[in-house]
């Protein structure tokens, strides 16, 4: 009987040994029925149970794998080998799941349902490995990039250390772990294998842009433009790295390249509405306002009730002056997007081009109350205000702005302006000092400074604040004019002079002209003094101030 159990034993393990040899050569199909012969002699055969669950893995019979790794972990449970296929079956079959929304080594969305449990089942086979055989490297290994891979970070360097301390000579395990190093934070030893490799050879697309994490944590920009184009090298038509490429070049201000590769980017089968939607902004970064708007269209064609878009292309038409079109663009962003503050912001700056001043005081109104972050809207509503004397109002408005955004020196400026117009002397001019110190060359900044200096007595420091604005704005209308009244109230109509002759020549508002008629009267010319006056109130009528300048003027004119 003895001998009988020894002749069985050995041709047992002779076609075993003959069955992992064709595993070996990838021929599970002829395998798998030598394991089973085995089995049917010798069901307790641990050698053959785990090999026959390799062979129906390897004909893609995850089921019958499997089981029979779950049997061969019966078997022998100090193994960790069973534990560790039957983790990798579930990895596959997580790896091909249409919800985990994987790529490029990475899931891009939580886990949920059955996706959360083929995870955690994973999890469990792995630390079952450990436990089986806890000095056996490849368990461990295996568990460290599983760890590095789930976020569980602690775990993935605690054992990565431990197998590369076992291995530390061993080229092919820097590459299988630097990436998982770096993905796990452990960025300094992560660098260090990865460079070690580099040394060796080129990198591959995973471990460039795990050592991309890296050199993104350090503020490397040269080593992180040298890595993205490395992996557009390898992969051209990789989709998420020509986007990190082309992401890097916009924040690093290079729009001639970033537009080249974007346009890279949409000519690609998986680009999506995105992609046209960040080629259009590259363009009009460049005022490539009509080029942005075909990006545009493309990008509505793809995904037409995205609100957003509509917005966008509105702007690139109103960029042109295509007010209509982008009237229309706006009007459409709002009926799929009725919270668009932004819509609303610039559908009221058209309404101020068509000197529609309800409509567009509504839509900004309306904007400031979808959302608090509508702060150009506030900004714009306190300009508005600002302009039309309305102080306790601009105040409202340019204080939203400023709490928001505290360094925003136009809104500083408003809020200088319509705290000194309230009474808040002190804290109207300390508002307008900050707005000059953040944005000193802005003209309009400087005017307002202007205005409040000359009204607390310092006309002398309103006209040096005007000839510093005009430095930065040569020729604006407002600034003029205002230089000019002052030179015209401090007794200098010489100087006005020009400077009105100049402005109402190129603008010839009514206040304009009866400026420019009382510097004339000033200036003992009554006579055409008169006449600048009355033409002043064919175009405002109602008009006090001309009719009693132009009272003056008459009044010189028959005293001589």
């Amino acid at each position: 009987m003895n001998k009988k159990k020894t002749h069985r034993t050995q041709t047992g393990a002779d076609q075993t040994a003959r069955a992992l040899a064709m595993l070996a050569a990838g021929q599970s199909a002829e395998a798998a029925p030598l394991f089973l012969a085995v089995l049917r002699k010798d069901a307790a055969s641990y050698d053959a149970q785990l090999g026959l669950g390799r062979a129906f893995y390897g004909l893609g019979e995850d089921h019958k794998a499997d089981a029979a790794f779950a049997k061969a972990a019966e078997l022998e449970p100090g193994k960790a080998a069973p534990h560790l296929w039957r983790a990798r079956i579930l990895k596959a079959q997580l790896e091909a799941s249409p919800t985990a929304n994987f790529h490029n080594g990475k899931y891009f969305s939580s886990l949920e349902g059955d996706d959360y449990r083929l995870e955690s089942e994973i999890t469990e086979h792995l630390d079952a490995a450990v436990a089986a055989a806890p000095d056996n490297l490849e368990a461990r290994c295996e568990r460290g990039l599983w760890s590095a891979f789930t976020d569980r970070h602690d775990g993935a360097v605690y054992d990565l250390h431990k197998v590369y301390d076992a291995t530390p000579d061993d080229p092919a395990l820097w590459r299988k772990i630097a990436p998982a190093l770096l993905n796990a934070g452990d960025y300094e030893f992560g660098l260090q294998l990865a460079d070690q490799l580099e040394a060796l050879g080129p990198l591959d697309a995973p471990l460039l842009r795990a050592r991309l994490d890296a050199v993104r944590w350090v503020r490397d920009a040269a080593r992180i433009e040298a890595d993205l184009r490395a992996l557009f090298a390898l992969e051209p038509n990789n989709l998420l790295d020509c986007r990190d490429l082309s992401d890097f070049l916009h924040r690093q201000d290079r729009y001639e390249e970033e537009v080249a590769h974007r346009q890279h980017i949409v000519t690609l089968p998986n680009a999506e509405s995105y992609d046209f939607r960040c080629l259009a902004s590259a363009l009009a970064m460049l005022e490539r306002y009509s080029d942005a708007e075909g990006a545009l269209d493309e990008a509505i064609r793809l995904d037409p009730q995205n609100g957003c878009l509509y917005q966008r292309r509105g702007n690139m038409r109103r960029l042109q002056d295509h007010s209509d079109e982008a009237m229309a663009d706006y009007d459409q962003a709002l009926i799929f997007r009725p919270d668009c503050y932004s819509a609303l912001n610039n559908r009221g700056i058209l309404h101020k081009r068509k000197g529609d001043t309800d409509a567009m005081r509504a839509d900004w109104l309306e904007a400031t109350q979808k959302s608090g972050k509508a702060t150009m809207a506030h900004q714009n509503l306190a300009d508005h205000f600002l302009g039309e004397r309305m102080w306790a109002e601009c105040l409202i408005h340019a204080e939203a702005v400023v709490e928001r955004q505290p360094k925003n020196a136009k809104a500083l400026s408003l809020r200088g302006r319509a705290r000194f117009e309230t009474g808040l002397a002190d804290e109207g001019l300390a508002d307008l000092e900050r707005a000059v110190e953040l944005a000193p060359d802005n003209a309009a900044i400087r005017n307002q400074r202007g205005i409040v200096l000359g009204k607390m007595g310092h006309p002398d420091l309103q006209v040096e604040e005007c000839h510093t604005a005009l430095e930065h704005a040569l020729g604006d209308r407002g600034i003029l004019h205002n230089l000019a009244v002052l030179l015209l109230k401090t007794g200098h109509p010489d100087e006005a002079l020009p400077i009105l002759e100049d402005v109402a020549l190129r603008h010839g508002s009514a206040s304009d002209l009866g400026w420019l008629g009382e510097c004339k009267r000033q200036l003992g010319r009554p006579a055409d003094a008169v006449a600048d006056l009355e033409r002043a109130l064919t175009l405002d009528a109602d008009s006090t101030s001309i009719q009693e300048a132009l009272d003056k003027a008459l009044a010189d004119l028959q005293s001589r």
